[in-house]
């Protein structure tokens, strides 16, 4: 085909097939403009109006989900991308009762789709768009109060997370409590393809990791509820997302999705080269550490670019920074890594 557009190489690349080029694409929090639709609409549309990505990331605030049940923040104080915790719904395990399957006019989801909308409406059809959503799973954690969020240096173990401590007291509880959100963002998929957008990006947070969640408890209380919400998807794209070191892709390759991402330049991960052994002909997403983008380190983001397009030119690849960028984020490494695809 000639003169590919970027839906053409989007819907070509996330069926697993190849295109005329890679696909190429960042995204980073906007912590002062992410609270209302309009607002986190129009911080996108300058992030896409500057880099020219071929496909956007909607990359809303990390507390909408668990704000759907009622957890409280105050934006006016964050903690890196998080803004500060100062209510949780699940202090213990009658807690659970509470968390129920809630309608789809709900004010954070509400907001979420007129955000698609918006950027939908200002993009045109040509520009692919996906949503963020965190599995089931990580918002029952936030909703209990823990942070899934994966360290570099040391990953919470699984001794800190009051979810484990659900788990082991009410058991039945955290099922039902997981199936409830899962039906609720199973919906919310269906609204999500009618506001304009072409698929999602599906983040389990650090859960994958096995200090975090062991493969077999991840079997239990991630899987049947990530596949409620992934069959809602029908044939609309679907990236999932593993953060974080050590963070076992592997685990996912069986998962109706589109493509897998993780930090394949991060300690206990593998590289992208090394999943053909296992990913089948799912596409493979990333190529680039997320770390180098906090100060100019555009030479070495050009170089592990560039690598990764050689060496995946044989499979359907969307080059990406291993997670969101810093907050404070270079643009001479943005355009580095855009420039790398040609």
């Amino acid at each position: 085909m000639s003169d590919w557009n970027k839906q053409q190489r989007f819907q070509a690349i996330l069926a697993g097939e190849l295109a005329d080029r890679p696909i190429v694409s960042a995204w980073k929090h906007f912590i002062d403009q992410e609270q209302s639709a309009k607002a986190l609409a129009g911080a996108t549309l300058n992030f896409q109006q500057r880099y020219d990505w071929d496909f956007v990331k909607i990359n809303p605030r990390a507390t909408y989900y668990q704000e759907i049940w009622g957890n409280t923040y105050n934006y006016a104080l964050y903690e890196s991308v998080l803004p500060k915790l100062t209510e949780y719904v699940v202090h213990g395990p009658s807690d659970l009762e509470r968390i129920r399957e809630q309608a789809r006019n709900v004010g954070p989801i509400l907001e979420q789709l007129e955000a698609t909308r918006l950027i939908r409406n200002a993009l045109g059809s040509e520009t692919p768009i996906i949503q963020t959503l965190f599995s089931p799973l990580t918002v029952l954690a936030l909703l209990a109060g823990h942070n899934p969020y994966p360290g570099y240096v040391a990953h919470p173990e699984r001794s800190a997370s009051s979810l484990h401590a659900l788990i082991a007291q009410n058991p039945d509880g955290v099922h039902a409590a997981l199936k409830e959100i899962a039906v609720t963002l199973a919906e919310y998929v269906t609204e999500l393809a009618g506001a304009g957008a072409d698929g999602i990006f599906y983040s389990i947070m650090g859960l994958g990791n096995e200090e975090s969640f062991s493969r077999s408890d991840y079997e239990s209380y991630g899987r049947p509820y990530d596949l409620i919400v992934l069959e809602a998807l029908g044939d609309k794209a679907s990236i999932l997302h593993t953060c974080g070191p050590t963070s076992n892709p592997d685990r996912f390759a069986d998962y109706p999705v589109s493509a897998i991402h993780w930090a394949d330049r991060a300690k206990g991960n593998p590289s992208l080269q090394a999943s053909t052994n296992w990913i089948g002909k799912k596409t493979v997403v990333g190529g680039v550490s997320e770390h180098l983008f906090g100060t100019d380190q555009s030479e070495q983001v050009h170089a592990e670019a560039v690598d990764a397009i050689q060496s995946l030119r044989e499979r359907s690849f969307i080059l990406a920074p291993g997670c969101g960028v810093p907050l404070e984020t270079s643009d001479a490494t943005l355009r580095a890594l855009k420039a790398a695809i040609g």
